[in-house]
C-alpha cells in the first residue's frame, strides 16, 4: 500500500481486562432493581415461553403472521386467543420490530395480491395496513413503558 503510515494490527489481548475503577460496581438482582414486581411474574413467565427475543426472530414471526394469519386477522382481531392475534407485541415493545416495517410488509403483500388479482376473500384487509391503527398501537407502547417506569428504583 502506498500509505503515508503503514496500519498496525494490534493483537487481541490474552484475556478481558475490566476498565480500570470497576472493580467496586455491585451486582444486583431484578427485584433489588425493582424491574418486576410480583404482579408481572407471572405475564413474564408466559412472554418467556412464547417469545424468542432477537431481530431474526421478529421477522420470522412477521412473515408467518403475513403469510398464514393476515387474512383473519381483520375479522378476528378483538378476539385475544389463539391465531387471532398477530404475537407481534413482545417484538414492537422491546424494539426488534418497528411499526414501519410492519406496515410496509402488510402494504406490499395488499399490493402483491391486487396485481395478481387474487380473490376478494384471499386478499389482505384494507383496515389492517391503515396507518392510524400504527399510530395507535405506537402510542400504547409509549404510554404503557412510560407508565411503567414512573417511580420505579434503579439500585440506589
Amino acid at each position: 500500500m502506498n500509505l503515508p503510515i503503514e496500519p498496525t494490527s494490534l493483537l487481541l489481548p490474552w484475556k478481558l481486562v475490566p476498565p480500570k475503577g470497576t472493580e467496586n460496581v455491585q451486582i444486583h438482582s431484578i427485584e433489588e432493581l425493582c424491574l418486576e414486581n410480583d404482579s408481572e411474574k407471572s405475564s413474564n413467565a408466559l412472554l418467556g415461553r412464547g417469545w424468542s427475543p432477537g431481530w431474526s426472530n421478529a421477522d420470522k414471526v412477521l412473515t408467518e403472521f403475513i403469510e398464514d394469519n393476515l387474512i383473519d386477522y381483520s375479522k378476528k382481531r378483538m378476539k385475544v386467543e389463539g391465531t387471532t392475534t398477530s404475537f407481534l407485541s413482545p417484538y414492537l415493545h422491546f424494539g426488534e420490530i418497528s411499526v414501519r416495517k410492519i406496515y410496509q410488509s402488510v402494504r406490499l403483500k395488499q399490493m402483491h395480491g391486487q396485481k395478481k388479482g387474487t380473490p376478494a376473500q384471499k386478499r389482505v384487509p384494507v383496515s389492517f395496513s391503515d396507518p392510524s391503527v400504527f399510530v395507535n398501537i405506537h402510542a400504547i407502547y409509549v404510554s404503557i413503558f412510560l407508565s411503567r417506569m414512573k417511580g420505579r428504583c434503579l439500585a440506589t
